[in-house]
């Protein structure tokens, strides 16, 4: 496992900002699983890069601005790294503002991304990745 994980997450989570989904996706191994919070409007699990992909675009449309900005990016064990991101954009139809915190936990596998779930808080996020570790 790779030490600058955290940075390569960093600059990925710039890339989506940009809309750049491939810099994130070239991470990706071919199985990689995407899961949403339980909490999301319409939870889903993502399984493959088309699907990955696709998944990137859903996930911003209906905002304008959308926007991941980490504010904490850590290892988390040996093959997990925790990203507590900020989310923020506008409704596109209803011109509401919209923001909430959120974390990610990214699992790595032999030097790529397997997977990455969502959680509505910190504490969840490291929960699951140190019992996922342990």
């Amino acid at each position: 496992m790779t030490e600058d994980w955290p940075e390569r997450l960093r600059e990925g989570y710039e890339a989506f900002n940009r809309g750049d989904f491939e810099t994130m996706i070239a991470f990706a191994a071919p199985d990689i699983e995407l899961a949403d919070r339980a909490e999301a409007p319409d939870p889903g699990s993502y399984r493959g890069i088309d699907a990955a992909r696709a998944q990137m675009g859903d996930v911003s449309a209906g905002f304008e601005d959308y926007r991941l900005d980490p504010e904490e990016i850590f290892m988390a064990g040996d093959s997990r790294v925790v990203a507590v991101v900020r989310q923020t954009g506008r409704g596109e139809l209803s011109g509401v503002e919209v923001q909430d915190t959120i974390a990610h936990v990214w699992e790595i596998r032999e030097g790529k991304i397997a997977g990455m779930r969502a959680y509505s808080s910190r504490e969840e996020a490291v929960a699951a990745a140190e019992a996922a570790d342990g």
